[in-house]
């Protein structure tokens, strides 16, 4: 299954497209003065949180921890 990422951003800042590949200007384009780069982006597992602020005190099961 492939996972997912929500980035927030306000849209009068910027815009983004997500797809595979290198950037593809159209030659018109290459000489504005604008960014057209590759951001990459790592996601990776974060030690687990209680579901609710009762459960702060239990133990996450091994089969949460060991996730990867």
């Amino acid at each position: 299954m492939a996972a997912t990422t929500v980035l927030r951003v306000l849209m009068n800042e910027f815009s983004c497209k997500i797809r595979t590949g290198g950037p593809k200007d159209a030659d018109a384009d290459l000489d504005l003065p604008i960014w057209a780069g590759v951001l990459p982006i790592k996601s990776a597992p974060l030690p687990p949180l209680p579901p609710v602020p009762e459960d702060a005190g239990r133990v996450a099961p091994a089969y949460v921890t060991d996730w990867r």
